[in-house]
């Protein structure tokens, strides 16, 4: 609610949107992550059924090392936030 666009976004929007970002310490944490998960597959872009996660600084884009895009499915909710979770504690 404290952000410029929720005013518009919030009319514009009848549901929020399954894509979250996230900064990981580095781009070993971002292998380490998604070599933990289960469920988060690494991708190009979006708009399959399961979930994917981008990092894009891989195409020169300016931002952090670490960051990463995630891109919910249609997993079972638990399941999935369960995974997340278990790959985020099993970074070093």
């Amino acid at each position: 609610p404290s952000d410029p666009s929720h005013a518009i976004a919030s009319r514009q929007m009848r549901r929020w949107n399954g894509v979250l970002r996230f900064t990981l310490p580095s781009v070993t944490a971002v292998d380490e992550f998604l070599a933990a998960s289960r469920l988060v597959v690494s991708a190009t872009s979006f708009g399959g059924l399961r979930t994917s996660a981008d990092r894009r600084a891989r195409w020169g884009d300016a931002v952090p090392e670490g960051l990463l895009r995630l891109s919910a499915g249609i997993e079972d909710t638990d399941d999935l936030v369960a995974d997340v979770l278990g790959a985020l504690d099993s970074l070093h």
